[in-house]
């Protein structure tokens, strides 16, 4: 197996770093089903009809508010979450106040293998990585790097971020994804019923959080469960 990769200086911390390379055009179900076909006896279409049946398995699943665990990839969750200056009694409240629905993937963990601290998807860990230095694509507005020998220009680079909660039956959290590298990104963490948020795994304790995009980054938020009897605590819905 090999992957790609391509050395990227960073301004704000005036260093160099090696970036994998990750391309935006998703690939189709049809070219997996026919990958599938390839390697076993089942045919394109065949593959493709256990594709459907899935996705209608799981959409059941989903909406019943169960997560849906695949081997060897990963576990999905539905969430709705709400946010706003809600409502003053438990009378008013209403699904219209739910105003973002998503679902949130947990990528399946194994131990590390040479050269990474962490590797989330098992097929990995029984694979040789090998990887191939390559040059990125540049744009004419790159801004160039420090006068030097071998140095290259700035690639417009994607930065993921990862945001995840310490226990996911205690809260979700909103925000991740990919962005440009410098983007301003907004996370936010929302307690469950019978929970409160704790803090950031970065030590911030407010639950809706501004962090800049400037390298690939996971950040937990830790949930808690409420002392009986007590006041809870931050739900991170805004008020």
């Amino acid at each position: 197996m090999s992957m790609k990769w391509y050395p990227f200086y960073m301004k704000s911390r005036g260093k160099w770093y090696p970036k994998s390379v990750s391309h935006s055009r998703a690939v189709t179900t049809e070219q997996l089903c026919n990958d599938i076909a390839q390697a076993s006896t089942v045919a394109p279409g065949d593959v493709a009809a256990v594709l459907r049946t899935l996705s209608d398995a799981m959409v059941k699943y989903l909406a019943d508010g169960r997560p849906v665990k695949l081997d060897n990839i990963g576990t999905f969750r539905l969430i709705a979450s709400a946010s706003g200056s809600g409502v003053n009694t438990e009378e008013e409240v209403t699904t219209e106040q739910f105003n973002k629905m998503m679902v949130r993937f947990l990528a399946e963990k194994v131990k590390p293998i040479a050269g990474l601290k962490t590797v989330s998807i098992p097929v990995l860990a029984a694979a040789e990585i090998e990887w191939e230095r390559t040059k990125p694509k540049t744009t004419k507005t790159s801004n160039a790097t420090p006068s030097g020998d071998n140095q290259e220009p700035e690639p417009t680079a994607n930065v993921t971020i990862n945001a995840v909660p310490n226990d996911a039956t205690m809260g979700t959290v909103t925000g991740g994804g990919t962005y440009v590298q410098g983007a301003s990104v907004t996370l936010t963490a929302t307690a469950n019923s019978g929970y409160h948020f704790v803090q950031w795994s970065n030590g911030r304790t407010t639950a809706s959080i501004t962090v800049t995009a400037e390298a690939d980054a996971t950040l937990t938020a830790t949930f808690a469960a409420d002392n009986p009897g007590g006041n809870g605590g931050d739900n991170g819905m805004d008020g």
